[in-house]
């Protein structure tokens, strides 16, 4: 009986210690692999699809942390589920790549084939804000990340939106191509106050940030550290992606991206006025892309 006792213990234990995150498996997310080797207790699990694999955890308050785009976290929370947003971990990772250079950026889409990712998306979204302050009206191709990239690369087409690290990519596969937009400045235009586009975020189910509270504060600090050391350390971070994350691209364009993706990590508090103007764009493209309306306070980490 004894020995049943101490079993059960060391298995609560076990359990009440831990905390597992899940993150795309891409290279924003290499601080959060550094941040884990420095934290005990802490471990990562990769997705490939939001849709299946994380978002049936969430609607069971499975308590697990989770790497997600802000609007779908706002989406879920505003439908009850119980999220709690801990920080923002990237201020952009979107570029406007083109086959000329005419130097006036998104000004020269109007009327032209813009590739962008799935409809709905946060590049699509974030890009549509962007071209209706633009007064500009092109016509919205969309097509995967991916498949954008092989088509720009082969000069198929010639303007699409991409995310880091397929940007920089797709200019070392292609000297002839260029960074014509950094959506991160464009959206500086959007209000003078706005100095990132809070378009993902760290985020832990309410059961997980009651039961491992003293871990996940650990964590923050850790993570805090790695993107720091991501910054001043890009190659050796470079290294540390593409073998982790088992990548087929080179280590010198990790090391170029990493510059371009706006890694850091913004308290919730701190970034909640960012984040009130990101979404109210975001609605004004469509209500239902946030769940209807911004989040109330319980959305974010005190």
């Amino acid at each position: 009986m004894k020995l049943l006792i101490i079993v059960a213990l060391l298995i609560y234990t076990s359990i009440a210690g831990s905390l597992v995150i899940l993150t795309p498996k891409a290279p924003p997310a290499i601080p959060l692999i550094k941040a884990a080797e420095n934290c005990d207790g802490v471990s990562i699990q990769f997705y490939q699809d939001v849709m299946t694999e994380v978002i049936p955890k969430i609607m069971k308050n499975e308590n697990f942390c989770y790497i997600l785009p802000v609007n779908v976290a706002a989406k879920l929370h505003n439908k009850g589920r119980k999220l709690n947003l801990l920080g923002i971990t990237s201020g952009g990772l979107l570029y406007l790549i083109s086959s000329k250079n005419s130097g006036n950026g998104i000004a020269d889409l109007d009327n032209k084939k813009v590739y962008i990712g799935a409809p709905g998306s946060s590049p699509d979204v974030i890009s549509r804000s962007l071209f209706s302050y633009n007064k500009v009206t092109p016509e919205i191709i969309y097509l995967t990340s991916q498949e954008i990239a092989k088509m720009l690369i082969r000069k198929k087409i010639d303007y699409a939106v991409l995310p880091e690290p397929l940007a920089s990519f797709a200019l070392y596969k292609n000297s002839e191509l260029h960074r014509s937009a950094d959506f991160k400045e464009e959206w500086k235009k959007l209000d003078s106050n706005s100095t990132l586009i809070p378009q993902v975020g760290l985020f832990s189910a309410l059961g997980n940030k009651k039961e491992n509270k003293e871990l996940i504060d650990k964590f923050l600090i850790s993570y805090k550290n790695a993107v720091s050391w991501c910054q001043e350390n890009p190659h050796e971070a470079a290294i540390l992606g593409k073998n982790k994350l088992n990548f087929t691209f080179p280590v010198e364009v990790l090391t170029r991206s990493l510059s371009k993706m706006n890694l850091i990590f913004m308290e919730a508090e701190e970034g909640r006025d960012a984040i009130d103007l990101y979404l109210n764009k975001l609605k004004q493209i469509n209500p239902k892309i946030i769940g209807g309306k911004l989040p109330d306070d319980s959305f974010y980490q005190k």
